[in-house]
């Protein structure tokens, strides 16, 4: 799954008051395969044991604006710490909120560490993989932690160069 994708972010706003039933957004995901060497610049820490069998993939999500090159794509991962990234893959069979899923894409949660400590309060959210294949993946989103957010479904085309 590591790569570049565009995601379509489909939001469900139907609640009270009433609204139009769904909003799509459009997201680059940018997905790097995490290391045993990977190493955090502000904590001076590295993963856990056998970290990257559970969390084999870090990143980031940002608004789509077009074309990223080679130098840009190279300038977001630098900035990333690793160990503490905006997005990261947790793998591996997850049954929550009634969905089975084959992994979850963690996004800007307390979850988001490969340090070995475990936090599930908080904000942020979840991007429950349910298909892929070697075009993308698809599956549905929702809060990870106490905070409600935004909850709906997806859809991630690889970006091929």
């Amino acid at each position: 799954m590591a790569g570049e994708y565009r995601v379509q972010w489909i939001v469900d706003t139907s609640g009270y008051p009433p609204r139009p039933s769904q909003r799509t957004e459009h997201l680059q995901l940018f997905l790097w395969p995490t290391s045993m060497k990977d190493s955090s610049r502000r904590a001076h820490l590295g993963p856990v044991p056998n970290d990257t069998v559970v969390h084999p993939l870090y990143g980031l999500m940002v608004p789509d604006t077009g074309e990223f090159d080679r130098d840009r794509i190279q300038q977001l991962r630098s900035n990333i710490d690793p160990i503490y990234p905006p997005v990261l893959l947790r793998a591996g069979p997850i049954q929550s909120l009634s969905v089975g899923a084959a992994g979850v894409l963690l996004l800007e949660t307390v979850g988001n560490r490969r340090d070995g400590v475990l936090s599930l309060d908080g904000t942020g959210m979840g991007m429950w993989v349910t298909q892929a294949n070697a075009n993308g993946f698809r599956g549905s989103f929702d809060r990870w932690g106490v905070v409600l957010t935004d909850k709906g479904h997806f859809c991630a085309f690889r970006f091929r160069r």
